[in-house]
């Protein structure tokens, strides 16, 4: 049975944001700029708005104004990460609308964006219907529904670790790719995927848990705090797009260039 070097990856991912540090820092700046001209260009057309529709804005549509840009700037940033990381150039970090790359991961991120959807408004139907059933039945059937829960979560993570490495995918090949591919390539992973993961994030939840409370203790800055646990996301986002990268050569991209034929 095959097995994957999670030990190793995840190392390796959780350094490479340090040693590639002005690789993320441009990418952190283009992900920020294309979101700053939103953000001014939401806004100066919020102003043209009648009283009433600003009124609306001000109460709901600056929210949905910030979800969107959040969406973005994470797709922005994270495909010019893994494609510096890659195709080691950084021309893309300003050329990024240009690329067919680029709009195919944003293709892919926006389709798990609403399958997460999908899957939060299906596990919220289950879980009402089943508390309505079971309401006023004692103890057992409360537990029943903590099962549910869990069950849920359990199938999420399943699929998560399954198909961990399909962002990568995209990024290495330009293209999308099968989700079935990805899935049929990490038959027997899921362990490793599941090791992977906490391998690279929970290092980093010490760390930056350690460092927030030094900050609520001493400090008691809440900006500082803020700054922090941005600062913590985006080190984590990065580590684990590392290990995606890393993860896919390892499951895909060694097989592949075995089985090329000799030039």
């Amino acid at each position: 049975m095959r097995d994957l070097d999670w030990q190793g990856i995840g190392a390796q991912a959780l350094k490479i944001p340090l040693t590639q540090w002005k690789t993320l820092v441009a990418c952190i700046a283009s992900a920020s700029v294309l979101s700053a001209v939103i953000i001014f260009c939401t806004g100066v057309a919020a102003s043209f708005l009648s009283d009433s529709r600003q009124q609306w804005f001000q109460e709901q549509g600056f929210n949905y104004t910030f979800l969107a840009v959040c969406f973005i700037s994470a797709t922005i940033f994270q495909w010019c990460w893994m494609t510096a990381l890659w195709h080691n150039t950084m021309r893309h970090c300003l050329t990024f609308l240009f690329h067919a790359g680029f709009w195919n991961f944003a293709a892919l991120m926006l389709l798990i964006l609403l399958a997460q959807g999908l899957a939060s408004s299906i596990k919220a139907l289950i879980l009402a219907a089943s508390e309505s059933l079971l309401l006023g039945h004692g103890r057992g059937p409360q537990i029943s529904v903590v099962g549910v829960m869990f069950a849920s979560l359990g199938l999420q993570a399943w699929i998560f670790a399954r198909l961990m490495i399909w962002p990568a995918c995209v990024v290495v090949r330009r293209q999308l790719c099968s989700p079935i591919k990805i899935w049929h390539a990490t038959d027997g992973l899921f362990w490793d995927f599941v090791f992977l993961s906490l391998r690279v994030q929970l290092p980093i939840l010490v760390v930056f848990g350690i460092l927030g409370a030094v900050v609520l203790l001493l400090v008691r800055s809440a900006n500082l705090l803020m700054a922090l646990s941005a600062g913590g996301a985006i080190y984590a986002i990065a580590a684990m797009n590392a290990a995606g990268l890393l993860a896919y050569f390892e499951v895909i991209g060694k097989r592949e260039a075995a089985a090329a034929p000799a030039e």
